[in-house]
């Protein structure tokens, strides 16, 4: 299908706006109506297929929610199922990923909570929630699409796609989905949300994009610098590896609706009283001032009555050399005290924080392990969202492996000398050091420029 040819008879496809595992979606204008519309194309599907297809969403057509995406029709064009749905101008949550505020975050997981309660409230079960699937209505609000889909459907679709089917999703996919023996139920969405949020306001999915894959191996979880101790504390329960531990979507959008609504209250009543200080702060100040000029105007009188009755006792020329020296030993005192206040400024500056090299027997202590890794070729990345995983042979020597989702494993041998001095099969000579705030470990690799910086 290509922009402006015509689907089912009456609908032009004008853009294409999305790409999914089993269809694709395309903004169109629906000749009869001349009204913008979006509408999803599935894959071919064989006979079986289209029957199954029309009789799921005989199920899921009714219903209606403030925070789901209801389809104005469905029908089969030349075996191929479509949805027919209210174009979103603003678009999916795509557009927020590393563009969002902790409030749109907290309102984020209300609506997409709100949506998928009333969802598991008719036995439907999401399994692919993840920015694509959450739209953006016209007033701000999060709306949950793409759903209804039974495993079963899944499995036809599947057995019907010449796609990777399994692209896109797997980085939103919880532990239980990864199982010898695969669970999935109503956490599982609430896991993807998570997940989903995370990615949001970090602008990566979580555990290197192969989701709960990375839990069942002991990943720990994510940090998520900058945002509240409630929030991390919400995000950090959505993830939990056990099911039972997460918080169904019912108690998640009521949590989120009590703290939206304290904030806005909080913010309100601090801004009411802040007028207030402020008000304050000006009635007492402007009283300050109005005390101070009547108290210097009658300084100013008795200072010149003073003044007046010590004229004919001082000699002038007295007067000008205490004034002239006065003002010589102020401006010395002055000079002391700005230098005084200069050399304490800079001698309290906050040291810049520096890579630190480490011992053999340091790194024996804190080098094996999980993390998650950033490939850099001259100060360029040339590969994020990897793994890597350092296991111990002996004091000295380790194995170096970096998993991609997409090239595999790479595996190395990497032997550690005095102070950071190490040598790999694979990239030669280099270095690896701290740093502590980043809580970070960089491994330079001078003969190819290669560096690694690795988050545990």
């Amino acid at each position: 299908m290509e922009p402006n040819s015509i689907f089912a008879e009456h609908y032009q496809l004008l853009k294409l706006i999305g790409e999914g595992s089993f269809g694709n979606v395309w903004l169109a204008r629906d000749t009869n109506t001349d009204l913008n519309v979006a509408i999803k194309i599935y894959i071919t599907l064989d006979e079986r297929g289209v029957r199954e297809f029309m009789e799921e969403y005989k199920l899921t057509f009714n219903l209606n929610h403030t925070n789901i995406l209801h389809a104005y029709y469905f029908d089969v064009y030349a075996k191929q199922p479509y949805l027919v749905m209210p174009y979103c101008e603003r678009g999916s949550a795509l557009g927020l990923i590393s563009n969002t505020t902790e409030r749109q975050l907290w309102q984020f997981l209300h609506d997409v909570a709100a949506g998928l309660s009333y969802l598991h409230q008719h036995e439907i079960l999401h399994l692919d929630i993840k920015p694509d699937n959450i739209l953006i209505g016209n007033d701000g609000t999060f709306l949950v699409t793409d759903f209804g889909i039974s495993q079963q459907m899944r499995s036809t679709l599947r057995r019907n796609s010449t796609r990777s089917v399994y692209a896109g999703s797997t980085a939103y996919m919880p532990p239980e989905r990864f199982l010898s023996r695969p669970i999935a139920d109503t956490a599982s969405d609430i896991w993807s949300l998570g997940a989903t949020a995370v990615e949001l306001y970090t602008g990566e999915v979580p555990f290197c994009g192969m989701g709960g894959h990375m839990q069942n191996a002991g990943a720990q979880m994510p940090q998520l610098i900058g945002i509240s101790k409630a929030l991390e504390t919400v995000i950090y329960q959505c993830l939990s590896p056990k099911s039972a531990d997460r918080p169904t979507a019912g108690e998640l959008e009521n949590i989120c609706k009590r703290h939206l609504a304290e904030n806005d209250t909080d913010t309100t009543s601090s801004e009411s009283a802040k007028q207030d200080r402020q008000a304050a702060q000006d009635i007492n100040s402007t009283q300050s001032l109005s005390a101070k000029a009547r108290k210097s105007e009658q300084s100013d009188k008795d200072r010149k009555s003073e003044q007046s009755a010590k004229s004919d006792k001082v000699p002038s020329s007295s007067f000008r050399f205490t004034k002239t020296h006065g003002l010589i030993i102020g401006g010395v005192a002055l000079l002391a005290v700005i230098v005084f206040l200069f050399v304490g400024v800079l001698g309290n500056k906050p040291k810049e924080v520096v890579n630190e090299a480490l011992s053999p027997t340091e790194l024996a202590n804190i080098l094996p392990g999980l993390y998650t890794c950033t490939q850099y070729r001259n100060e360029e990345a040339i590969g994020k969202g990897l793994v890597a995983e350092i296991k111990k042979i002996d004091d000295t020597t380790y194995t170096l492996t970096i998993i991609s989702s997409e090239a595999g494993k790479v595996n190395s041998v990497i032997s550690v000398g005095s102070g950071s001095n190490l040598t790999s099969n694979e990239y030669g000579q280099g270095t690896i050091v701290r740093n502590p705030k980043q809580n970070t470990l960089i491994v330079t690799f001078e003969k190819e420029s290669v560096k690694l910086k690795l988050f545990k």
